[in-house]
Order: structure tokens, then sequence, then C-alpha cells
């Protein structure tokens, strides 16, 4: 399952028109060493060549790490909403404290303010 997966995800960035128009023009000069009898000239295309193969695998490279970061950034702050939601819930619950001890109410102040400083740390390391 976990081919398929990776093979969808390979084809969908290897088909971006960044990637596969320079791999496919280095596979098409690649071929015109074909027609040469020049063992210069069929090393001046193959350098050619291996220019825009060494093109199309750079962005295929670029728009990987652009995604792997996305999912990074999203998985961050998805950790910092529910970290929020953690202190929504402790204000909630101070509310319905009232005239309750305040040694009680300075220790949920006290986790709360660990929380935001979790929550920081979370969006700082984005």
């Amino acid at each position: 399952m976990g081919y398929i997966k990776g093979f969808r995800h390979f084809k969908k960035v290897f088909f971006q028109p960044q990637v596969f128009v320079f791999i496919l023009t280095g596979v098409g000069c690649i071929f015109l060493t074909f027609l040469t009898n020049d063992n210069a000239l069929e090393l001046g295309i193959a350098g050619i060549a291996s220019i825009f193969i060494g093109i199309g695998v750079n962005n295929f490279t670029a728009i990987e790490t652009e995604q792997k970061d996305g999912r990074k950034l999203d998985r961050k702050t998805q950790q910092a909403i529910e970290t929020l939601h953690h202190i929504q819930v402790k204000i909630k619950k101070i509310k319905g404290m009232s005239g309750a001890d305040p040694h009680l109410i300075n220790a949920e102040l006290e986790e709360m303010c660990d929380y935001i400083g979790l929550c920081i740390q979370f969006l700082e390391e984005v």
C-alpha cells in the first residue's frame, strides 16, 4: 500500500511542467548523440543533456522540499491549536471556580502559563 501511495506522489510531482519539460528535453538531447559519429560532438551533446536533466531533478527536489516544509508547518500549527484549546478549557474551568481556593486557582494559572510557553515554542520552531 505504501509503494502505491509513494508512486502516485512521485508521478504527481514528476509530471509538473518545471520538472517534466527539462527531463524530457535532456532525454531528447541524449537521443541526438545517436545521429553523430564525432566523439567530441557526442560528449558536448551529452553534457548539454546532463544540464537539462540536472535542472529537472533540482526542480523535483525543490518541489518535494516545499511540500515537506508545508506538512511540517501544518503539523506545528495543529499542535499550537490543540494547546490553545487546552488553555481555553482551563480558562473556562477557572471561571467556574468562583470563590474557590486561591492555591487551586494559582495552580491552574501556572499550568496555563506552561501551555502558553509550549505554544510559543511550537510557533517559534516554524
